[in-house]
């Protein structure tokens, strides 16, 4: 998801000079979030099984 980020000075009412600090502001840019759903899995991830799934020989330490 994208957005869009304002910022603004902020003043304080007995100082009148140069701003305290600044505010931000965030609008989302999409109407609807955006979402997806990753599985830990990919490799994106880090995750990677020692075994494939419906390969009942590519589990560790099956020995008959």
């Amino acid at each position: 998801m994208d957005y869009d980020v304002w910022t603004y000075p902020v003043y304080r009412k007995a100082r009148q000079g140069k701003p305290d600090g600044s505010m931000a502001a965030v609008f989302p840019t999409t109407p609807s979030p955006v979402q997806t759903i990753t599985p830990a899995s990919t490799e994106d991830m880090g995750y990677r099984p020692g075994s494939q799934s419906g390969v009942l020989l590519s589990y560790v330490g099956l020995q008959s």
